[in-house]
């Protein structure tokens, strides 16, 4: 599921000195940032999904749960010559 971040953040933070700092991070740096920012103010991705994104992700992996249940199922020798 896609989640829209921003391409280029700019974070202030303070270093093992004490000192503060800034940091202008671009691309997939950032992404990774927010993303671990996310988790420190205790958001998880779903919470930036649209209530229709998140349902859609839910069907396709229940689609896909049926699917692997499926093949844990013991084979039938006529089963052999469908795959």
């Amino acid at each position: 599921m896609a989640i829209k971040r921003p391409k280029d953040v700019v974070m202030s933070y303070t270093d093992t000195n004490g000192k503060e700092q800034e940091a202008h991070l671009k691309g997939l740096m950032a992404r990774v940032c927010l993303h671990e920012y996310d988790h420190m103010q205790g958001k998880v991705f779903t919470e930036h999904a649209s209530k229709l994104k998140l349902q859609m992700a839910k069907k396709k992996a229940m689609k896909m749960m049926k699917v692997v249940e499926k093949r844990k199922q013991p084979m039938e020798i006529g089963d052999i010559d469908a795959k």
